[in-house]
């Protein structure tokens, strides 16, 4: 095999056409600074362990960008990520740099019942699918898991500290019950004592384990 090295004078020489063709610029490539990512975090590596990063995350908005070192040791489980950023919560992230910010759960993001996981869109109650994929997207303020293809929902709840903090009870508010694609199977209009009294709406067929 031979290699044929043609300087820019033999291009120019025997090749004008080629050597008329404007250059491109190559952009150079700008390393990632901590600087960059102000935020930390802590995320589980790839052997489940759980490690603590100062340069984590460009903010704390429900779509950080993560420092590419911190990305590159990320543990997945079927896919998934599991990683919590300062003064913004816990998260998944998906293979595919897909992020969605995920409801507490016992020191952990949201798990999945039926196929659905509670996170939150603007300040309300989201349930993402394992791709983080928004499958429901709603104005309420808290939904309980899905069980048996319904979740209850409520609007003008609150979070009420228990334990000391390390738990908390859902108060107040009207409550409902939806379905797997948002609709509601109960009005949002009943305290949550009246609740299982209502006649409920069967799911949707869609609805499955």
């Amino acid at each position: 095999m031979y290699i044929i090295v043609l300087t820019l004078a033999v291009i120019r020489t025997h090749f004008p056409a080629i050597a008329a063709l404007p250059l491109l610029a190559i952009p150079a490539v700008v390393e990632a600074q901590p600087s960059d990512y102000p935020v930390a975090c802590f995320y589980s590596d790839r052997s489940g362990m759980l490690e603590h990063a100062e340069a984590c995350a460009t903010d704390a908005s429900e779509q950080p960008r993560l420092a590419p070192a911190v990305v590159a040791r990320l543990g997945y489980d079927h896919g998934l990520a599991q990683l919590s950023i300062a003064q913004a919560g816990w998260f998944y992230r998906h293979r595919n740099g897909r992020m969605a910010r995920m409801l507490t759960f016992d020191n952990g993001p949201d798990p999945f019942s039926w196929g659905l996981a509670r996170g939150r869109i603007g300040g309300h109650l989201a349930y993402v699918d394992r791709q983080l994929r928004v499958r429901i997207r709603t104005a309420y303020d808290w939904g309980e898991p899905f069980e048996r293809g319904r979740a209850e929902v409520c609007i003008g709840c609150s979070l009420m500290p228990v334990d000391g903090g390390e738990h908390h009870v859902v108060t107040g508010g009207r409550w409902g019950i939806i379905d797997c694609r948002g609709i509601e199977l109960v009005p949002v209009r009943y305290p949550s004592a009246e609740l299982h009294a209502v006649p409920a709406k069967a799911p949707s067929r869609g609805c499955k384990r």
